[in-house]
């Protein structure tokens, strides 16, 4: 079963691209560290759960104190699943059953599994293009009011808005509302048992923890969005694919604010562009990686130009 869905998988994401191969020295350490991957989603989704039941207990004790809690380990722990549940799509956890566990992460974020499966591999099939279903919404070539309208949605709710239209998308599209009533229903379910534990730990505490939980998942999509941003956004290209992966932009850790913001995502923007040049190897973090020849660098002031230049182009 897991061959079948790691198979599946591959045959949705296009081979590694000549112009950006991960060094020989980084894909060994790659290698070696494959069975640690396991632990840390394990650890992950502990501390995300231990982090949501333990919000409401610190709040009784420290009253809004607890607030501080959310942009600091929450968006940390938020984005890490985030990433994770990036990579339990491309099946780079070896031994586990990644579709399976990509659905897991997915409810743990309050996401439907089916939105991003199915739109990711346009992502890497048609970077930087308008056929890229992660980065531009239906009718962005003629509809101007819908493109100006979902790049503001996602400025202020990051995918969040994203995963709404995404679904509204794919609900007109392939006609999916049973699979969609049964991922809600899901989602819903896990969130009424973490309310119900936080209730029983911190009695009275249900709406708190309801609270920090769409606080949490709301500050954790906007970070995650805004990388994805810093990433790819406003690029267009009708090169091959190999001259289109190569335009990934990576995010500089010179400064005090590129290192924060590769803090805070897990290092996923440093040298993004490995991940298109190579999607099959899981790049993210690895030691020793040295960008390709004619790889774009950024910094966060550059990012600010970004957001500004494709604005006034809607």
């Amino acid at each position: 079963m897991m061959v079948s869905q790691r198979r599946r998988v591959e045959a949705d994401v296009p081979e590694a691209t000549e112009n950006g191969r991960v060094p020989v020295a980084a894909r060994h350490l790659i290698d070696q560290q494959a069975h640690w991957r396991s632990l840390g989603l394990g650890i992950a989704l502990v501390l995300w759960f231990g982090y949501l039941l333990a919000v409401p207990i610190f709040w009784a004790r420290h009253g809004p104190l607890a607030l501080a809690l959310v942009p600091t380990a929450g968006v940390y722990l938020f984005t890490w699943l985030g990433y994770t549940r990036h990579e339990l799509w491309h099946g780079y956890f070896p031994h586990l059953d990644n579709q399976r566990w990509f659905n897991v992460v997915s409810y743990a974020l309050f996401a439907d599994p089916q939105v991003y499966r199915s739109a990711h591999a346009s992502h890497h099939k048609f970077v930087h293009t308008t056929d890229d279903r992660e980065f531009y919404c239906s009718e962005w070539l003629t509809n101007r009011s819908r493109r100006r309208a979902q790049f503001l949605a996602e400025l202020l709710l990051g995918n969040m808005a994203w995963d709404a239209h995404a679904s509204w998308r794919l609900g007109k599209e392939y006609g999916t509302p049973v699979v969609a009533l049964m991922a809600t229903a899901k989602r819903v379910a896990l969130l009424i048992a973490v309310i119900t534990v936080c209730d029983l730990l911190q009695p009275g505490s249900r709406w708190l923890c309801l609270s920090i939980y769409g606080l949490t998942i709301w500050a954790g999509a906007v970070t995650t969005r805004h990388n994805q941003w810093i990433e790819h956004l406003g690029i267009f290209s009708e090169d091959s694919l190999a001259e289109r992966n190569l335009l990934t932009r990576n995010l500089s850790s010179d400064g005090w604010a590129g290192r924060l913001i590769n803090l805070v995502n897990h290092d996923d923007a440093r040298a993004h562009v490995f991940h298109h040049t190579e999607p099959r190897v899981h790049s993210r973090g690895a030691p020793g990686l040295v960008l390709p020849d004619g790889a774009r660098t950024i910094s966060v002031k550059d990012y600010g130009r970004v957001l500004v230049r494709y604005w006034r182009s809607l």
